[in-house]
């Protein structure tokens, strides 16, 4: 049985909401490329999609995460920065941690449950008269 044990980012101003999960792959393309376009090819998402998700991210955390201009590239707004610094300090924090849980939860679910004994009662008897 194979078990993965994944971390969920939720972030806002006044209530916590879920980040779309591409939206780090996302942040990680435009660091390492320069183009959002070439980080949507990365995050498997449209770029429209990707204009739309930095869009709200920005209005949730009240900050751009990246600085677009067309024709000109792209570059991680220094929130944009903080959030793949912060994923990589808790990734490597708490993944190790993450993948021995989960080891030891697939090696509990694979070993067979313990036999409980069961204990049969059998009435018989050799008198003919309790046949019918």
């Amino acid at each position: 049985m194979k078990i993965e044990l994944n971390l969920r980012w939720n972030l806002g101003r006044d209530t916590a909401e879920p980040l779309d999960d591409s939206l780090f792959e996302l942040l990680a393309g435009i660091q390492e490329t320069g183009s959002l376009q070439k980080a949507c090819r990365r995050a498997g998402v449209s770029y429209r999609h990707a204009w739309g998700l930095l869009a709200a991210s920005a209005t949730t955390l009240g900050k751009p995460l990246a600085n677009l201009s067309r024709g000109r590239g792209s570059q991680l707004a220094p929130l944009g920065s903080a959030l793949l610094a912060a994923r990589a300090r808790v990734e490597s924090r708490l993944e190790p941690e993450l993948a021995q849980i989960a080891q030891d939860l697939a090696q509990e679910l694979a070993s067979p449950a313990p036999a409980t004994a069961r204990r049969w009662r059998v009435l018989a008897s050799h008198d003919l008269a309790l046949l019918n």
